[in-house]
């Protein structure tokens, strides 16, 4: 149950750290990134990112800790 809440804690961090970082990215582009890129794009780039954060991470640092301690073990 611990190592649940961790992997949640973390994965939380995690998302919102990115998407800060992607926006403050997005913010400080030049307007003739906006003018050549649509706005649909960049939010589907956001979204596909935070995805994979909340969807594949926790699976993958999941299964990398489980081989590690079989190793260990």
């Amino acid at each position: 149950m611990v190592a649940t809440i961790l992997m949640a804690i973390s994965t939380l961090k995690s998302a919102a750290f990115l998407h800060h970082r992607m926006l403050a990215r997005i913010l400080r582009a030049p307007m003739s990134f906006f003018d050549t890129t649509p706005v649909g794009r960049i939010v589907n780039r956001f979204g596909m990112d935070i995805d994979t954060c909340d969807t594949t991470l926790p699976f993958i640092f999941r299964f990398w800790i489980n081989t590690f301690l079989q190793v260990v073990f």
